[in-house]
């Protein structure tokens, strides 16, 4: 449990926040911040009364997020940030749009409108279309995972490099965090736990460093597919890093919520397999790692389940059954040379 000091310094935090988001709500500060960050309304003609606010997540585990939609539904997004992250967002989005992953190409992140530090505030444009997680069938997610991969290889292939590098080891904290957890919790299965920590000791073993641009948390959810475009969010964690974390992250987020949306009536096999191809018919050598991290991710989400989890929930043995049969391709995948 945090101590009063820290319990105390988040309370305060949460309070600061509070206040800048009131503030986002005014019509001045719509007036000069929304409007006049784009280029539609700055020889007039918005009208903040016109302008519909809606906070979409202020969850107080990251960045508080509001969106604007105008009269003429252009819809901005702004993030409120605890931390620096906004400032490094925004330097990734504004070096990326500006270097191939912006107005000319399908492949895009979000259009960066500015960073206003006195309210540590980024400005982005709506994305347009649907996000690949939306998808209703197995063939319809399919082809949205191809799209992702193919934005993926635009930025794997990006010469950009914005942030201090993340190291394959960084894994670890996070990791035996879950672990203590799941083993407190469930004291009888500590061998079993030590086995698969074993077993990813011997992955780490043979990881080889490869840097490019990641995205740090590349999920379905992020990726919005139009007719005319590919639109990713949320680069606030994109650093140099490994380019198999981001696929490692997107496989198992894709396939655990299909497997829990179908009732284990599907695990996104052709998804990922069309996913995987696109990807490695552009750039094979950056899968060395991908048994590494995705393995990572079926065992932090497994031992998160574990810790707050028991045998008597009916869930238990479907769930534990599929993070362990996850665990297991993951660890035996290899690319084909």
């Amino acid at each position: 449990m945090a101590s009063p000091k820290i319990l105390a310094k988040q309370s305060a935090a949460r309070e600061e926040l509070a206040q800048r988001i009131d503030l986002t709500a005014r019509p001045e500060f719509i007036e000069r911040y929304i409007y006049g960050s784009l280029p539609e309304y700055r020889d007039g003609g918005g009208s903040p009364d016109d302008c519909r606010i809606s906070i979409v997540q202020n969850d107080g585990t990251g960045a508080a997020t509001v969106e604007y939609e105008t009269e003429d539904a252009i819809r901005v997004f702004a993030k409120l940030y605890y931390d620096n992250s906004g400032e490094h967002s925004y330097n990734v989005l504004k070096t990326l749009w500006n270097n191939g992953l912006g107005t000319n190409s399908r492949y895009r992140v979000s259009e960066p409108l500015g960073f206003f530090p006195q309210y540590n505030m980024l400005l982005i444009r709506g994305a347009t279309g649907s996000p690949v997680s939306s998808a209703r069938t197995d063939a319809e997610l399919a082809s949205g995972a191809r799209e992702a991969a193919r934005w993926l290889v635009q930025l794997h292939s990006s010469a950009v490099r914005v942030g201090e590098a993340r190291y394959p080891w960084e894994v670890y904290h996070k990791l035996t965090h879950r672990l203590a957890k799941a083993a407190a919790q469930h004291p009888d299965r500590v061998d079993d736990l030590i086995e698969m920590a074993d077993r990813f000791e011997q992955l780490a073993r043979a990881v080889k460093l490869h840097f490019v641009q990641a995205h740090g948390q590349y999920r379905h959810i992020h990726v919005f597919v139009s007719s005319e475009t590919v639109t990713v969010i949320d680069l606030d964690r994109s650093r140099p890093s490994d380019p198999a974390q981001d696929l490692g992250e997107f496989l198992h987020r894709m396939r655990t919520k299909r497997f829990k949306a179908t009732v284990g009536l599907s695990r996104a096999e052709e998804a990922t397999r069309v996913f995987l191809d696109e990807y490695q018919d552009k750039l094979p050598e950056n899968l060395i790692n991908l048994p590494y991290y995705w393995c990572y991710h079926t065992l932090v989400s497994l031992w998160r389940f574990m810790k707050s989890s028991a045998p008597d929930d009916p869930r238990w043995g479907p769930m534990i059954d599929f993070y362990m049969s996850e665990f297991e391709k993951a660890l035996s995948y290899r690319r084909i040379n």
